[in-house]
C-alpha cells in the first residue's frame, strides 16, 4: 500500500463523481509510492469497493477517459503472474510530481503528493452524464423521476445507470416507472443494491424485469453482485407504495 497514492486519490479534486472517487482510491491502495504498477483484479477492486464488478469495470472505464489513470507497464503483471488468462490490467494513477500546490490549496510538503493532473495533460470531457440522443422526451422523464414523483428508491440508482434504463425502455411510461420502483424496492427488501439489479437486466438484454429473477440470480451468483444492500427505510416505504399499487394492505 502507499500512503501518498492514497493521500493524492482522496485529496484530488478533479474527480467529483463519488462512485469513481471510491474506486480511484481502492484502486491507489495497489499503487507504488509513484502511483505507478496498481494492478488488482476486477474480483478484488468489487470486494473492496462493495461494488458488482460491472459497475467496477464502467468506473475504471471512466476514470480512464477522465485522464484520473492510464494504463501502465503491463509486463510488470507479467513478471508476477505466469498464466496469461489470470493476468488483471496493470494502471498508473496520473499524479504530477512538478508542482508544488494543488486545487485545494494544500502543497507536497503535507501529503507527499499534489493533485494537478499529469504534465501536458489538457482537461479532459466531463463524462460524469451521457447525452441522450433525444435529449428532451428522456431529460424529461429523468428529471421526473429524480423529482421522487415514484418514490425514493431511485434516489439509491446512479445516474449513468438510470439513464441507460430510460434509453433501454425506449422512454418508459408513468405506469412502467412506478411498477420498476417496485420491483427494485422488493430486491432491495433482499438486499439487492438496485443499481445491480438495472445493470443485470441491461446486461442480459431483458425487455421486461421481476425482482425474483434477480434474487433468484444474486442467490446462483453471488460473486457477480455487490455487498449486501441494508437500507431500513426501504420496507416501509415499500409496504406503502404496494398498498398505492395494488390496492391492498399486507
Amino acid at each position: 500500500m502507499s500512503i501518498q497514492a492514497m493521500a493524492w486519490s482522496l485529496q484530488q479534486q478533479k474527480e467529483k463523481r463519488p462512485t469513481e472517487r471510491h474506486v480511484l482510491t481502492c484502486l491507489a491502495n495497489y499503487a507504488d509510492n509513484n502511483g505507478k504498477c496498481a494492478f488488482p483484479s476486477v474480483s478484488t477492486l468489487s470486494r473492496d469497493s462493495g461494488l458488482s464488478e460491472r459497475t467496477v469495470q464502467n468506473k475504471i472505464k471512466n476514470l480512464l477517459e477522465s485522464g484520473m489513470i492510464k494504463l501502465g507497464n503491463q509486463k510488470v503483471v507479467q513478471a508476477y503472474i505466469d498464466r496469461v488468462d489470470r493476468r488483471p490490467v496493470c494502471y498508473d494513477l496520473c499524479i504530477d510530481r512538478g508542482e508544488s500546490e494543488d486545487v485545494t490549496g494544500c502543497t507536497s510538503e503535507q501529503s507527499g503528493v499534489n493533485m494537478k493532473t499529469e504534465r501536458g495533460a489538457g482537461d479532459s470531457p466531463n463524462t460524469s452524464s451521457k447525452p441522450f440522443s433525444k435529449p428532451s422526451k428522456k431529460q424529461e422523464i429523468f428529471s421526473k423521476i429524480r423529482s421522487c414523483e415514484f418514490g425514493d428508491i431511485f434516489n439509491w440508482v446512479e445516474d449513468e445507470v438510470l439513464k441507460d434504463w430510460i434509453t433501454h425502455k425506449k422512454n418508459p411510461s408513468d405506469r412502467m416507472i412506478k411498477g420498476m420502483a417496485r420491483e427494485l424496492t422488493i430486491c432491495a427488501q433482499a438486499k439487492v443494491n438496485p443499481n445491480d439489479a438495472i445493470e443485470k437486466q441491461l446486461e442480459m438484454g431483458w425487455a421486461g424485469f421481476e425482482a425474483a429473477w434477480i434474487i433468484n440470480d444474486r442467490n446462483k451468483n453471488p460473486g457477480s453482485y455487490g455487498q449486501m444492500f441494508e437500507q431500513p427505510s426501504v420496507q416501509n416505504w415499500a409496504e406503502g407504495l404496494e398498498q398505492e399499487f395494488y390496492g391492498v394492505n399486507k
